[in-house]
């Protein structure tokens, strides 16, 4: 073994669990806020969509400049360098609006700590808050929709009882 092999970033063993708020389509699938990425049940890996500005030969043989391509985030990618990764909050979430639903996710793979939550390479949805007598602006059958794509995840109908249940880190991991 050479000293370079463990030369990359620190390894810490296990997750980490924050708040976060998701957007959801009529057909009942969870996304992101500013990116539609959809949320899949069970296991879900960032993409990476900041590659702008490739230079690429189509196969016609004309020239063209990438704009935008999108990319999973691997040990040649990571995270540093780059604003891409699922978003979750230690405490309060500063996406919580009318219109979104929002939960607690458990991060993990390559993660970026930060001291108001964290972005992760991979990520599971461990429960979600339903909406409330207000209706956050979901309509019903978008809630019915979203328990059917998710059969495995818990929804709450308070938020102290989401909390208990899948509690996020406190503050932020200890290194």
């Amino acid at each position: 073994m050479e000293a370079e092999e463990f030369g990359g970033p620190a390894l810490v063993l296990g997750s980490v669990r924050g708040r976060r708020s998701f957007g959801a389509t009529t057909e009942g699938h969870l996304t992101g806020v500013f990116h539609n990425q959809v949320w899949e049940p069970g296991e879900n890996r960032a993409q990476c969509r900041h590659d702008g500005g490739v230079v690429e030969q189509r196969p016609d043989g004309r020239i063209v400049v990438r704009t935008s391509s999108v990319r999973e985030i691997s040990t040649t990618h990571g995270l540093a360098g780059c604003t891409c990764g699922f978003y979750a909050y230690y405490r309060q979430d500063p996406y919580t609006k009318p219109g979104r639903l929002s939960g607690i996710v458990e991060g993990y793979g390559r993660v970026v700590l930060g001291t108001a939550g964290f972005r992760c390479e991979k990520a599971r949805i461990l429960g979600l808050l339903l909406p409330g007598p207000a209706g956050l602006g979901l309509a019903t059958i978008d809630v019915i929709r979203v328990r059917e794509t998710y059969p495995d995840v818990p929804f709450f109908s308070r938020e102290e009882d989401m909390l208990a249940g899948c509690p996020p880190t406190p503050d932020g991991p200890r290194l």
